[in-house]
């Protein structure tokens, strides 16, 4: 499956190698490099969130990385790639080596009217972190292989509207050989819909379609949606954003030779505030999302995110971070055997130190809870300390 994940990803960066070569010719480029490096130890007193009697782990975390830039006047290209060195030491049964890697990359294609966009990202990481992250759901402590690509194509039909268009195809597989019950999946979405600036209101409406399969499963979730949003900037310091829709989820799924169906018309929302201080930036969100999870079912999920920065000197930084996630499965899913809905929080303070030009480090503390619903593990409760040291050296750039 990841195999013709990649084949895809051939195709697609030889379209923009193309591109990329005619615009060099045509236009001056601009290059910049940054690399940085990182390390980083953490302490767990329960890493994989469980209410079974557990050990404490100790974890050394390696990670290089690179920020690189690529500019004409008609093309931007970016990205990011990072590789991980991960060791955990703990007397639990856990895989205590992780090699991960992570190679984002965005890239866009500009005329007078038009803008082609195209986002890659290719990770091999930890699917227990990784998923419980991204939508509050444990799965297993083993290696994931996620890739993704999204292009998108607007265009410009005055001054102050736009019609805009994007396909996305997701690819998520995991290590079998660790006996994981994990299943992968794939996800194909695609959407069209039409984009009005007035003043400092943006309004947009969007048609959408997505077919998200379990093959190992035989579990399918598709349908169609319709979302209505606005972005308005009511103060030069205060920002709103607000997005609401329906979504119409048919499930299939295939289970002791039998086939059950289900229909789940599933409203979804997404609100965000953003509140600028001169020294200090707030940020609360609200998202109802469906998610795609490697237990082989979909969930939908009720997350609430909270961000506070406080600079208190030129060097020295201050925040605190906050995630609520509630998650409950859709249509068919609920039939599916081993599946818990699930609650999770998160929230800790962090304190960044700038200690020169080129060396930062960094301590955080995080407080977790996770209560699995319909599930004999009930809640699990999780402290974790990290501490970092990271140098970036100077940026390289070449420029006309």
């Amino acid at each position: 499956m990841f195999r013709s994940f990649y084949l895809r990803l051939v195709l697609v960066v030889c379209v923009w190698a193309g591109i990329l070569s005619n615009a060099s010719i045509v236009f001056a480029a601009q290059w910049s490099v940054e690399p940085t490096f990182r390390s980083e130890g953490q302490f767990y007193d329960n890493l994989t969130l469980t209410d079974r009697p557990h050990h404490s782990t100790w974890a050394m975390r390696i990670s290089p990385s690179v920020g690189m830039s690529y500019a004409t006047e008609i093309f931007t290209l970016k990205a990011s790639p990072k590789f991980e060195y991960v060791r955990y030491h703990s007397q639990d049964p856990i895989k205590d080596t992780f090699n991960n890697y992570f190679f984002p990359l965005s890239g866009s294609y500009n005329t007078e009217v038009d803008r082609l966009g195209l986002d890659v990202t290719v990770n091999r990481d930890n699917a227990f972190l990784s998923e419980l992250e991204e939508t509050g759901v444990a799965t297993r402590f083993i290696p994931r292989n996620f890739g993704n690509v999204r292009g998108s194509w607007d265009r410009s039909i005055t001054e102050r509207m736009a019609v805009q268009s994007s396909y996305q195809y997701t690819d998520v597989n995991y290590d079998q050989n660790r006996g994981s019950r994990l299943r992968d999946y794939n996800v194909h979405a695609g959407t069209v819909g039409a984009d009005y600036q007035w003043e400092k209101l943006r309004v947009h409406g969007t048609v959408s379609y997505a077919n998200y399969y379990v093959s190992s499963q035989g579990f399918r979730a598709q349908g169609p949606g319709l979302e209505l949003g606005f972005s308005q900037r009511v103060f030069e310091t205060f920002s709103i954003s607000g997005s609401g829709g329906l979504r119409y989820v048919r499930t299939t799924l295939d289970q002791n030779g039998q086939r059950q169906k289900d229909t789940d018309p599933t409203w979804l929302a997404n609100v965000s505030l953003d509140k600028e201080w001169e020294r200090s930036h707030l940020t609360v969100g609200y998202s109802r999302t469906l998610n795609p999870s490697g237990i082989g079912v979909l969930f939908v999920t009720d997350r609430v995110d909270l961000v506070v920065n406080h600079q208190l000197t030129h060097a020295l930084n201050v925040s605190l971070r906050g995630t609520f996630t509630n998650n409950d499965t859709v249509g068919s899913s609920s039939d599916v055997r081993g599946v818990n809905n699930s609650r999770y929080f998160r929230v800790g303070p962090a304190v960044s130190w700038r200690v020169t030009e080129y060396w930062s480090w960094d301590l955080s503390y995080g407080y977790a809870r996770l209560n699995r619903k319909r599930s004999s593990q009930g809640t699990a409760d999780s402290n974790t300390v990290n501490m970092a040291l990271t140098y970036t050296w100077p940026k390289w750039s070449v420029s006309p």
